[in-house]
């Protein structure tokens, strides 16, 4: 392999792993992993909750853990259906 090549490889390479970086930091931030709620099986789906119960807490629900996390994660930024804008966002989707 010439200098060429060898500088080529050594460019691709860099910028794959900054690929993959990039996307671990991404992954990182998501609130299922800062918050890391308990996963368990209820009924049919998994549920993962963070907080003692489903009223007061947060959770997320799918047919697979991935799924339940995901849902966590959009479900964390939701506003309560009471709020003003919960309320707005109800509205919303309505008319």
């Amino acid at each position: 392999m010439n200098d060429e090549h060898s500088q080529m490889a050594c460019s691709s390479i860099s910028h794959y792993a900054a690929q993959c970086f990039s996307s671990i930091q991404e992954c990182m931030t998501e609130y299922s992993v800062l918050y890391r709620p308990v996963l368990s099986v209820d009924g049919n789906q998994w549920c993962a909750l963070y907080g003692t119960d489903l009223q007061s807490g947060v959770a997320g629900f799918g047919d697979s853990p991935a799924a339940a996390m995901c849902d966590f994660n959009r479900n964390w930024s939701a506003p309560l259906p009471g709020s003003p804008s919960g309320i707005a966002r109800t509205a919303k989707a309505t008319a």
